[in-house]
C-alpha cells in the first residue's frame, strides 16, 4: 500500500504528520504540500515528516484575509500533483475549499485507479458560523459545487459522529461517510516534565490559562481576552502559544483592554508537552473545530480543559466529567468554568486520562488502513 497526503496549508496538520510517522514505517508515503515563495519546505515542527517523500510547490497567501489560503504560483504544482496520482495507490486530502483541493478532485477524475479519501474536519456554514458574509459564500459554493466536491472522493472522512449530520446537510451521501477519529501519542504528553515558566515571563504563583494553535478569530481569541479581563483580579495570565495572521490585532486588543501585562504571546514552540505540564487550565472557546488535537493533548497531559460545546468536542469531553463545556461566545460561562477547572482538577484529570486512552494511535491506525483498503 502506498499513500500520499495532500496538506492544504503551509503548516502541516498534526494528523497528517502523525499518520506519516506511523504508516511510513511499513508503507510508501508521500506529502504534497505548499511552501512559501523562495523558501525551503519547513518540516521542523513535525519530525515524522522525514519518513515521507515530499512534493512541494511554491505558493503565496491571499493578502488581507485572516486565514491561510495558499495560491500555487509555479507549474511544479501541476507537475507534482500528476506525479502523486500516478505514483500512489491512495491519495488522502484534507477539506474541499482550498484551491489545491479542487485540483486534486479534478485529477482524480482522470486517475480512476487511485483511491481518494477526503477528510472534512469542518463544514463552514453548516457546522459553524464563520461570519455572515463568509457563511453565505461558503453555502453558495457548497450548493453550486457540492455535487462535484462530494461525489468524486471514494470516501468522505469525518473525525466524529457529531459531524455526520452537518455532512449530510452539506450534501454528502451517507454511503460515502467514514468516521474515524484522529489519534494521539499519550506517552509524549503524560510523561513530559514541567518547565520553568519564568522563561515565558510567568511567575510561580500565576494562574496560567493556556491556548496553543493558530491565532485567528475562529479560535475565539477575543473570548479568551474577555475572560482574562473578567478574572484579572485573580492573578490570571493567558499564555497564547502559536502564530497567525491576526496576532498583531489581538496584541493591540489586549493593550486596549488594559490586560497587556496579563497576556503572553509566546509564538510557535516545540515544548508544548512541557508547557502543558506547567499550566493550570487549557481554554478553547473555538467557533469551529474538527477533533481538536490540542484538547486531546491536554487530556493526556492531565491539564483540565474548558472548551466550546460545538461539534466534535463533545466526542472528547463530557461536561463536568472529563472537562468543561460552554456555549460558544459565552464569556461568563468560560470565566466561571476556568475557575472551577482549577478547583476540580484532580477528578477531571482522572476521568480525562481514562477517556483519552480510547484515542491511542495504536487503537486507531488499523481503522485508517481499513478505510484506505476498502
Amino acid at each position: 500500500m502506498s499513500i500520499c497526503y495532500v496538506n492544504p496549508t503551509f503548516l502541516v496538520r498534526r494528523p497528517v504528520a502523525e499518520l506519516i510517522g506511523r504508516l511510513g514505517k511499513n508503507h510508501k508515503v508521500g506529502l504534497f504540500v505548499p511552501k512559501k515563495l523562495f523558501r525551503k519546505f519547513e518540516s521542523k515542527w513535525h519530525s515524522d515528516i522525514g519518513k515521507a517523500k515530499v512534493y512541494a510547490y511554491s505558493a503565496v497567501n491571499i493578502p488581507f484575509i485572516n486565514f491561510e489560503w495558499p495560491i500555487p504560483i509555479t507549474p511544479m504544482f501541476f507537475i507534482n500533483l500528476f506525479r502523486v496520482f500516478w505514483s500512489y495507490d491512495i491519495v488522502h486530502m484534507w477539506t474541499y475549499f482550498y484551491l489545491n483541493s479542487i485540483f486534486t478532485l479534478i485529477y482524480k477524475i482522470f486517475a480512476r485507479k487511485t483511491r481518494l479519501i477526503m477528510s472534512c474536519d469542518t463544514f463552514p456554514g453548516y457546522s459553524f458560523n464563520p461570519g455572515f458574509l463568509t457563511k453565505v459564500l461558503f453555502k453558495v459554493y457548497t450548493v453550486l459545487l457540492g455535487w462535484f466536491l462530494f461525489s468524486v472522493p471514494n470516501k468522505i472522512h469525518l473525525y466524529g459522529e457529531s459531524m455526520a449530520k452537518f455532512a449530510l446537510q452539506a450534501g454528502v451521501k451517507q454511503k460515502k461517510i467514514a468516521v474515524v477519529p484522529t489519534g494521539i501519542n499519550i506517552e509524549k504528553f503524560s510523561k513530559a516534565k514541567a518547565i520553568d515558566m519564568k522563561s515565558l515571563g510567568l511567575e510561580k504563583n500565576d494562574f496560567v490559562v493556556m491556548y496553543a494553535g493558530l491565532v485567528v478569530p475562529r479560535k475565539g481569541i477575543d473570548v479568551m481576552l474577555k475572560v482574562v479581563k473578567k478574572l484579572k483580579q485573580k492573578n490570571i495570565k493567558l499564555l497564547l502559544v502559536g502564530e497567525g495572521p491576526s496576532k498583531n490585532k489581538f496584541e493591540k486588543m489586549a493593550e486596549a483592554m488594559g490586560i497587556g501585562k496579563n497576556v503572553v504571546f509566546a509564538g510557535w514552540r516545540k515544548d508544548i508537552p512541557q508547557i502543558m505540564k506547567s499550566a493550570d487550565v487549557l481554554i478553547l472557546p473555538s467557533r469551529g473545530e474538527g477533533l481538536p488535537g490540542i484538547v486531546m493533548e491536554a487530556m493526556a497531559s492531565g491539564l483540565p480543559v474548558v472548551a466550546s460545546d460545538i461539534p466534535c468536542i463533545p466526542d472528547l469531553i463530557q461536561d463536568n466529567v472529563s472537562g468543561f463545556l460552554c456555549p460558544m461566545d459565552d464569556v461568563g460561562c468560560f470565566a466561571k468554568k476556568v475557575v472551577e477547572a482549577k478547583k476540580l482538577s484532580d477528578r477531571i484529570k482522572k476521568n480525562a486520562s481514562n477517556k483519552i486512552k480510547n484515542f491511542r494511535w495504536e487503537k486507531l491506525i488499523g481503522k485508517y488502513k481499513e478505510m484506505y483498503s476498502k
